[in-house]
Protein backbone atom coordinates (compact mmCIF):
# COMPACT_ATOMS: atom_id res chain seq x y z
CA UNK A 1 0.00 0.00 0.00
CA UNK A 2 1.70 3.46 -0.80
CA UNK A 3 1.84 6.32 0.90
CA UNK A 4 -1.00 8.78 -0.94
CA UNK A 5 -3.39 5.37 -0.28
CA UNK A 6 -3.51 5.76 3.90
CA UNK A 7 -3.94 9.21 4.24
CA UNK A 8 -7.20 10.71 5.41
CA UNK A 9 -9.25 13.30 3.84
CA UNK A 10 -10.53 16.61 5.29
CA UNK A 11 -12.06 19.51 3.44
CA UNK A 12 -12.26 22.83 4.42
CA UNK A 13 -14.16 25.85 3.07
CA UNK A 14 -13.76 29.44 3.32
CA UNK A 15 -16.22 32.72 4.58
CA UNK A 16 -16.31 32.89 0.49
CA UNK A 17 -17.57 29.47 0.01
CA UNK A 18 -14.06 28.23 -1.90
CA UNK A 19 -13.58 24.39 -0.94
CA UNK A 20 -10.08 22.88 -0.34
CA UNK A 21 -9.78 19.42 -0.08
CA UNK A 22 -6.51 18.46 2.19
CA UNK A 23 -4.60 15.08 2.65
CA UNK A 24 -3.47 15.07 6.07
CA UNK A 25 -1.78 11.98 7.79
CA UNK A 26 -2.13 12.29 11.66
CA UNK A 27 -5.49 13.68 13.62
CA UNK A 28 -4.52 16.17 16.30
CA UNK A 29 -6.69 17.94 18.36
CA UNK A 30 -6.06 20.63 22.05
CA UNK A 31 -8.61 21.31 23.97
CA UNK A 32 -7.15 24.20 26.84
CA UNK A 33 -9.15 23.75 30.36
CA UNK A 34 -9.83 27.12 32.09
CA UNK A 35 -9.05 27.07 35.46
CA UNK A 36 -8.19 29.94 38.76
CA UNK A 37 -5.92 28.39 41.16
CA UNK A 38 -5.96 29.73 44.62
CA UNK A 39 -3.05 29.42 47.21
CA UNK A 40 -3.38 30.51 51.34
CA UNK A 41 -0.94 31.66 53.38
CA UNK A 42 0.32 28.79 55.76
CA UNK A 43 -1.72 26.09 53.95
CA UNK A 44 -0.14 23.12 52.16
CA UNK A 45 -1.56 23.03 48.43
CA UNK A 46 -4.34 24.97 46.50
CA UNK A 47 -7.41 25.24 45.44
CA UNK A 48 -8.32 25.15 42.39
CA UNK A 49 -11.60 26.55 40.34
CA UNK A 50 -12.66 25.02 37.06
CA UNK A 51 -13.75 27.32 34.68
CA UNK A 52 -15.17 24.64 32.21
CA UNK A 53 -13.25 24.63 28.86
CA UNK A 54 -12.11 26.65 26.03
CA UNK A 55 -11.93 26.23 22.45
CA UNK A 56 -10.68 22.73 20.67
CA UNK A 57 -7.79 23.57 18.72
CA UNK A 58 -7.24 21.50 15.41
CA UNK A 59 -3.55 21.51 13.61
CA UNK A 60 -2.91 20.05 10.26
CA UNK A 61 -0.45 19.90 8.23
CA UNK A 62 -2.46 19.53 4.58
CA UNK A 63 -0.31 17.47 2.16
CA UNK A 64 -0.43 17.98 -1.42
CA UNK A 65 1.29 16.66 -4.69
CA UNK A 66 0.52 15.89 -7.83
CA UNK A 67 0.58 17.87 -11.44
CA UNK A 68 -1.64 20.92 -10.22
CA UNK A 69 -0.14 20.43 -6.54
CA UNK A 70 1.31 24.31 -6.50
CA UNK A 71 -2.02 25.56 -7.80
CA UNK A 72 -4.19 23.78 -5.15
CA UNK A 73 -1.56 24.78 -2.36
CA UNK A 74 -2.21 28.59 -3.29
CA UNK A 75 -5.53 28.58 -3.50
CA UNK A 76 -5.81 26.70 -0.46
CA UNK A 77 -3.56 29.34 0.71
CA UNK A 78 -5.59 32.40 -0.18
CA UNK A 79 -8.43 30.62 1.45
CA UNK A 80 -7.18 30.33 4.84
CA UNK A 81 -6.26 34.48 4.66
CA UNK A 82 -9.60 35.35 3.99
CA UNK A 83 -11.74 37.22 6.95
CA UNK A 84 -14.64 35.15 8.98
CA UNK A 85 -15.48 31.82 9.62
CA UNK A 86 -14.88 28.99 7.73
CA UNK A 87 -15.97 24.90 8.01
CA UNK A 88 -13.77 22.04 8.57
CA UNK A 89 -14.78 18.87 8.18
CA UNK A 90 -12.82 16.58 9.41
CA UNK A 91 -11.98 12.44 9.46
CA UNK A 92 -11.87 12.22 12.79
CA UNK A 93 -13.70 15.06 14.55
CA UNK A 94 -16.18 15.75 11.99
CA UNK A 95 -17.72 19.29 11.41
CA UNK A 96 -16.67 22.16 13.17
CA UNK A 97 -16.82 26.44 12.82
CA UNK A 98 -13.72 27.08 12.84
CA UNK A 99 -10.94 30.56 12.01
CA UNK A 100 -7.49 29.80 11.29
CA UNK A 101 -5.30 30.94 14.02
CA UNK A 102 -1.38 31.63 14.20
CA UNK A 103 1.04 31.38 11.68
CA UNK A 104 0.57 29.37 8.06
CA UNK A 105 3.46 28.02 7.24
CA UNK A 106 4.25 26.53 3.50
CA UNK A 107 6.29 23.79 2.78
CA UNK A 108 7.76 22.38 -1.07
CA UNK A 109 10.83 20.67 -2.24
CA UNK A 110 13.14 22.07 -5.23
CA UNK A 111 15.95 19.27 -4.70
CA UNK A 112 14.06 16.58 -2.97
CA UNK A 113 10.18 15.33 -2.98
CA UNK A 114 10.04 17.75 -6.05
CA UNK A 115 6.15 17.90 -6.74
CA UNK A 116 5.28 17.76 -3.18
CA UNK A 117 4.51 20.11 -0.46
CA UNK A 118 2.79 21.31 2.67
CA UNK A 119 0.91 23.49 4.67
CA UNK A 120 1.13 23.60 8.40
CA UNK A 121 -2.18 25.45 10.12
CA UNK A 122 -3.96 25.51 12.87
CA UNK A 123 -8.11 25.53 12.78
CA UNK A 124 -9.83 27.23 16.49
CA UNK A 125 -13.30 26.37 16.69
CA UNK A 126 -15.58 29.01 17.21
CA UNK A 127 -18.98 30.33 18.35
CA UNK A 128 -21.09 30.75 15.06
CA UNK A 129 -21.88 34.32 16.69
CA UNK A 130 -22.78 35.25 20.47
CA UNK A 131 -25.76 34.78 21.90
CA UNK A 132 -27.37 36.43 24.68
CA UNK A 133 -29.96 35.45 27.22
CA UNK A 134 -32.71 37.92 26.39
CA UNK A 135 -36.76 38.06 26.39
CA UNK A 136 -38.45 40.68 24.48
CA UNK A 137 -42.02 39.39 25.65
CA UNK A 138 -41.59 41.99 29.03
CA UNK A 139 -41.01 44.64 26.41
CA UNK A 140 -43.42 44.01 23.92
CA UNK A 141 -46.37 43.71 27.04
CA UNK A 142 -45.10 46.95 28.06
CA UNK A 143 -45.26 48.85 24.74
CA UNK A 144 -49.24 47.82 24.73
CA UNK A 145 -50.19 48.66 28.16
CA UNK A 146 -48.07 51.76 27.72
CA UNK A 147 -49.99 52.95 24.27
CA UNK A 148 -53.58 51.79 25.81
CA UNK A 149 -52.86 54.29 28.66
CA UNK A 150 -51.92 57.27 26.34
CA UNK A 151 -55.28 56.69 24.35
CA UNK A 152 -56.96 57.63 27.56
CA UNK A 153 -54.84 60.53 28.34
CA UNK A 154 -54.54 62.17 24.69
CA UNK A 155 -58.48 61.81 24.96
CA UNK A 156 -58.55 63.70 27.49
CA UNK A 157 -56.12 66.18 26.73
CA UNK A 158 -57.55 66.51 23.42
CA UNK A 159 -61.19 67.45 24.94
CA UNK A 160 -59.31 70.30 26.94
CA UNK A 161 -57.19 71.29 24.08
CA UNK A 162 -60.39 72.63 21.60
CA UNK A 163 -62.53 75.69 22.10
CA UNK A 164 -65.54 76.67 20.02
CA UNK A 165 -66.64 80.44 20.80
CA UNK A 166 -67.85 80.41 17.25
CA UNK A 167 -69.92 79.42 14.62
CA UNK A 168 -66.74 80.07 11.91
CA UNK A 169 -64.65 78.47 14.66
CA UNK A 170 -66.60 75.28 14.82
CA UNK A 171 -66.57 74.80 11.50
CA UNK A 172 -62.34 75.40 10.77
CA UNK A 173 -62.10 72.76 13.24
CA UNK A 174 -64.58 70.39 11.62
CA UNK A 175 -62.94 70.90 8.50
CA UNK A 176 -59.91 70.43 9.82
CA UNK A 177 -60.35 67.28 12.28
CA UNK A 178 -61.94 65.81 8.50
CA UNK A 179 -58.70 66.47 6.39
CA UNK A 180 -56.42 65.17 9.19
CA UNK A 181 -57.97 61.70 8.81
CA UNK A 182 -57.95 61.76 5.37
CA UNK A 183 -53.88 62.27 5.07
CA UNK A 184 -53.73 59.99 7.83
CA UNK A 185 -55.51 57.62 5.60
CA UNK A 186 -54.01 58.61 1.93
CA UNK A 187 -50.78 57.77 3.76
CA UNK A 188 -51.15 54.53 5.51
CA UNK A 189 -52.93 52.92 2.41
CA UNK A 190 -50.06 50.61 1.98
CA UNK A 191 -50.28 48.96 5.14
CA UNK A 192 -54.20 49.40 4.95
CA UNK A 193 -54.87 46.93 1.39
CA UNK A 194 -52.38 44.09 3.28
CA UNK A 195 -55.08 42.70 4.81
CA UNK A 196 -58.81 42.49 4.22
CA UNK A 197 -59.98 42.38 7.58
CA UNK A 198 -58.00 45.49 9.07
CA UNK A 199 -59.10 47.27 5.10
CA UNK A 200 -62.59 46.59 6.42
CA UNK A 201 -62.27 48.17 10.36
CA UNK A 202 -60.21 51.04 8.85
CA UNK A 203 -63.01 51.78 6.49
CA UNK A 204 -65.36 51.34 9.38
CA UNK A 205 -63.63 53.94 11.23
CA UNK A 206 -63.13 56.82 8.74
CA UNK A 207 -67.00 56.55 8.18
CA UNK A 208 -67.77 56.52 12.27
CA UNK A 209 -65.49 59.22 12.83
CA UNK A 210 -66.85 61.77 9.52
CA UNK A 211 -70.08 61.13 10.92
CA UNK A 212 -69.25 61.88 14.20
CA UNK A 213 -67.49 65.21 13.58
CA UNK A 214 -70.29 66.20 11.11
CA UNK A 215 -72.76 65.56 14.44
CA UNK A 216 -72.73 68.69 16.78
CA UNK A 217 -74.17 66.63 19.82
CA UNK A 218 -71.04 64.16 19.78
CA UNK A 219 -68.93 64.72 22.74
CA UNK A 220 -65.43 65.86 21.87
CA UNK A 221 -63.94 63.05 23.78
CA UNK A 222 -65.50 60.40 21.40
CA UNK A 223 -64.32 61.78 18.16
CA UNK A 224 -60.65 61.54 19.72
CA UNK A 225 -61.35 58.18 20.79
CA UNK A 226 -62.07 57.09 17.37
CA UNK A 227 -59.75 59.19 15.75
CA UNK A 228 -57.04 56.79 18.04
CA UNK A 229 -58.54 54.03 17.42
CA UNK A 230 -58.31 54.73 13.49
CA UNK A 231 -54.78 55.70 13.93
CA UNK A 232 -53.70 52.61 15.71
CA UNK A 233 -55.81 49.69 13.94
CA UNK A 234 -53.23 49.91 10.41
CA UNK A 235 -50.15 49.06 13.13
CA UNK A 236 -51.74 45.12 13.42
CA UNK A 237 -51.13 44.39 10.11
CA UNK A 238 -47.92 41.66 8.99
CA UNK A 239 -45.96 43.96 6.52
CA UNK A 240 -42.18 44.48 6.28
CA UNK A 241 -41.65 47.44 9.47
CA UNK A 242 -40.19 49.46 6.56
CA UNK A 243 -43.60 50.17 4.92
CA UNK A 244 -44.77 50.82 8.55
CA UNK A 245 -41.96 53.49 8.92
CA UNK A 246 -42.67 55.50 5.65
CA UNK A 247 -46.32 55.32 6.24
CA UNK A 248 -46.36 56.77 9.42
CA UNK A 249 -43.60 58.63 8.54
CA UNK A 250 -45.45 60.64 6.02
CA UNK A 251 -48.33 60.99 8.30
CA UNK A 252 -45.98 62.87 10.85
CA UNK A 253 -44.10 64.69 8.04
CA UNK A 254 -48.06 66.38 6.65
CA UNK A 255 -48.55 67.58 10.10
CA UNK A 256 -45.21 69.15 11.54
CA UNK A 257 -44.24 71.11 8.88
CA UNK A 258 -45.93 74.45 10.09
CA UNK A 259 -45.91 76.74 13.38
CA UNK A 260 -48.84 78.09 14.30
CA UNK A 261 -49.42 81.48 15.64
CA UNK A 262 -51.73 83.22 17.32
CA UNK A 263 -54.16 85.70 15.33
CA UNK A 264 -57.16 86.55 18.14
CA UNK A 265 -59.32 83.25 17.67
CA UNK A 266 -59.12 79.73 18.66
CA UNK A 267 -58.23 78.59 15.43
CA UNK A 268 -55.11 77.84 15.11
CA UNK A 269 -55.09 76.17 19.20
CA UNK A 270 -57.12 74.03 17.72
CA UNK A 271 -55.34 73.11 14.89
CA UNK A 272 -52.52 72.45 16.89
CA UNK A 273 -54.43 70.75 19.49
CA UNK A 274 -55.98 68.07 16.63
CA UNK A 275 -52.44 67.79 14.97
CA UNK A 276 -50.62 66.84 18.18
CA UNK A 277 -53.07 64.38 18.92
CA UNK A 278 -52.73 62.86 15.54
CA UNK A 279 -48.52 62.77 15.29
CA UNK A 280 -48.00 61.32 18.90
CA UNK A 281 -50.68 58.90 17.81
CA UNK A 282 -48.79 58.20 14.50
CA UNK A 283 -45.57 57.06 16.77
CA UNK A 284 -46.99 55.37 19.29
CA UNK A 285 -48.82 53.30 16.69
CA UNK A 286 -45.38 52.86 14.57
CA UNK A 287 -44.00 51.30 18.09
CA UNK A 288 -46.67 49.14 17.93
CA UNK A 289 -46.30 48.14 14.31
CA UNK A 290 -43.09 46.67 15.57
CA UNK A 291 -44.95 43.85 17.24
CA UNK A 292 -46.59 42.74 14.40
CA UNK A 293 -44.07 43.96 11.75
CA UNK A 294 -41.93 40.99 9.91
CA UNK A 295 -38.38 42.12 10.96
CA UNK A 296 -35.95 39.26 9.55
CA UNK A 297 -32.69 40.90 9.75
CA UNK A 298 -30.56 42.26 12.92
CA UNK A 299 -29.61 45.82 11.04
CA UNK A 300 -33.72 46.06 10.27
CA UNK A 301 -34.43 45.87 14.08
CA UNK A 302 -31.23 48.23 15.11
CA UNK A 303 -32.70 50.92 11.89
CA UNK A 304 -36.16 50.34 12.98
CA UNK A 305 -35.45 51.70 16.67
CA UNK A 306 -33.03 54.51 14.98
CA UNK A 307 -35.69 55.28 12.57
CA UNK A 308 -38.84 55.76 15.50
CA UNK A 309 -36.60 58.03 18.23
CA UNK A 310 -35.53 60.07 15.10
CA UNK A 311 -39.33 60.53 14.35
CA UNK A 312 -39.57 61.24 18.26
CA UNK A 313 -37.42 64.20 18.18
CA UNK A 314 -38.69 65.90 15.30
CA UNK A 315 -42.33 65.11 17.06
CA UNK A 316 -41.37 66.48 20.26
CA UNK A 317 -39.09 69.43 18.63
CA UNK A 318 -42.44 70.47 16.40
CA UNK A 319 -44.86 70.56 19.61
CA UNK A 320 -41.95 72.45 22.01
CA UNK A 321 -41.78 75.35 18.85
CA UNK A 322 -45.57 75.55 19.02
CA UNK A 323 -46.30 75.49 22.45
CA UNK A 324 -43.53 78.70 22.54
CA UNK A 325 -44.89 80.32 19.67
CA UNK A 326 -48.59 79.95 20.89
CA UNK A 327 -48.19 81.61 24.30
CA UNK A 328 -46.23 84.05 23.10
CA UNK A 329 -49.42 85.93 21.43
CA UNK A 330 -50.69 88.68 23.45
CA UNK A 331 -54.06 88.12 24.61
CA UNK A 332 -54.06 83.92 23.76
CA UNK A 333 -55.42 82.19 25.96
CA UNK A 334 -53.42 79.07 27.46
CA UNK A 335 -51.55 76.41 25.47
CA UNK A 336 -53.17 73.04 27.35
CA UNK A 337 -50.81 71.20 28.91
CA UNK A 338 -50.09 67.83 27.64
CA UNK A 339 -47.16 66.33 29.60
CA UNK A 340 -48.96 63.50 30.53
CA UNK A 341 -49.70 62.28 27.13
CA UNK A 342 -45.98 63.29 26.49
CA UNK A 343 -44.82 60.88 29.06
CA UNK A 344 -46.52 58.28 27.72
CA UNK A 345 -45.44 58.44 24.23
CA UNK A 346 -41.56 58.41 25.82
CA UNK A 347 -42.61 55.11 27.97
CA UNK A 348 -43.71 53.56 24.25
CA UNK A 349 -40.66 54.75 22.63
CA UNK A 350 -38.52 53.76 25.08
CA UNK A 351 -40.22 49.95 25.40
CA UNK A 352 -40.34 50.17 21.59
CA UNK A 353 -36.69 50.51 20.77
CA UNK A 354 -36.05 47.94 23.73
CA UNK A 355 -38.11 45.74 22.56
CA UNK A 356 -36.75 45.55 18.74
CA UNK A 357 -32.92 45.49 20.41
CA UNK A 358 -33.88 42.56 22.21
CA UNK A 359 -35.45 41.19 19.64
CA UNK A 360 -32.57 41.68 17.45
CA UNK A 361 -30.13 39.41 19.17
CA UNK A 362 -32.18 36.36 17.77
CA UNK A 363 -31.84 37.89 13.98
CA UNK A 364 -29.39 36.88 11.70
CA UNK A 365 -25.95 38.53 11.08
CA UNK A 366 -25.29 40.33 8.62
CA UNK A 367 -22.18 39.21 6.85
CA UNK A 368 -20.00 40.71 3.95
CA UNK A 369 -17.94 38.40 1.84
CA UNK A 370 -15.49 39.00 -1.21
CA UNK A 371 -15.70 36.16 -3.93
CA UNK A 372 -11.97 34.98 -5.19
CA UNK A 373 -13.72 32.58 -8.03
CA UNK A 374 -16.28 32.74 -10.60
CA UNK A 375 -19.62 31.33 -8.28
CA UNK A 376 -22.90 30.37 -9.95
CA UNK A 377 -25.26 31.02 -7.37
CA UNK A 378 -27.46 28.16 -7.33
CA UNK A 379 -24.04 26.55 -6.07
CA UNK A 380 -22.59 29.54 -4.20
CA UNK A 381 -25.77 29.70 -1.32
CA UNK A 382 -25.30 26.39 0.54
CA UNK A 383 -21.69 26.92 0.47
CA UNK A 384 -22.76 30.23 2.63
CA UNK A 385 -25.39 27.98 4.77
CA UNK A 386 -27.99 29.48 3.14
CA UNK A 387 -31.03 27.36 1.25
CA UNK A 388 -31.78 27.94 -2.38
CA UNK A 389 -35.41 27.06 -1.38
CA UNK A 390 -36.59 29.48 1.05
CA UNK A 391 -33.44 32.32 1.01
CA UNK A 392 -32.65 32.70 -2.21
CA UNK A 393 -35.02 35.87 -2.92
CA UNK A 394 -34.02 37.60 -0.12
CA UNK A 395 -30.29 37.02 -1.04
CA UNK A 396 -30.99 38.55 -4.77
CA UNK A 397 -33.06 41.31 -3.25
CA UNK A 398 -30.47 42.20 -0.64
CA UNK A 399 -27.42 41.85 -3.13
CA UNK A 400 -29.71 44.26 -5.56
CA UNK A 401 -28.86 41.66 -8.50
CA UNK A 402 -29.83 42.16 -11.85
CA UNK A 403 -31.16 39.86 -14.61
CA UNK A 404 -27.30 40.35 -16.51
CA UNK A 405 -25.18 39.42 -12.80
CA UNK A 406 -28.02 36.41 -11.50
CA UNK A 407 -26.18 33.79 -13.64
CA UNK A 408 -22.41 33.95 -12.65
CA UNK A 409 -21.10 36.22 -9.50
CA UNK A 410 -17.79 37.90 -10.59
CA UNK A 411 -14.68 37.26 -9.23
CA UNK A 412 -14.14 40.39 -6.70
CA UNK A 413 -17.84 40.60 -6.44
CA UNK A 414 -18.48 41.28 -2.74
CA UNK A 415 -21.44 39.45 -1.32
CA UNK A 416 -23.89 40.40 1.74
CA UNK A 417 -26.11 37.79 3.13
CA UNK A 418 -27.41 36.77 6.60
CA UNK A 419 -26.76 33.64 8.59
Amino acid sequence: MGWTEVLGTATYTSPSGKVSTLNIETATQTTAKQNTTFTFPGIDGAYVQDLSRGGRVFPITAIFHGADYSTEVSKFVLSLEEVGQGKLEHPVYGSRVVVPTGSISRKEGLVEKVGFATVSVSFAETFEELTFPVSSELSSAKVTEDANTFQATGITEFAKSLTFDTEVENIAGMNNLVSSVKTVAENLQASITMEKNIATAFSTLVESFTFNVKDITTPTSEIASIALMLIRTPARVFVPINTQIDGFGRVIANFIGAIEKPDGSNIPFNRFGTNALLVRASIVALCESMLYGNITTRPEAVYAAVAILDLNDKVNNWVDKNTSSLSSGAGSSAVVDVGESYNNVQMVVSHAVRYLIEVSFGLPMERRVILQDDRQILELLPTLGLSVESDLDFFIQSNRLTADTIEVLPVGTEVLYYV
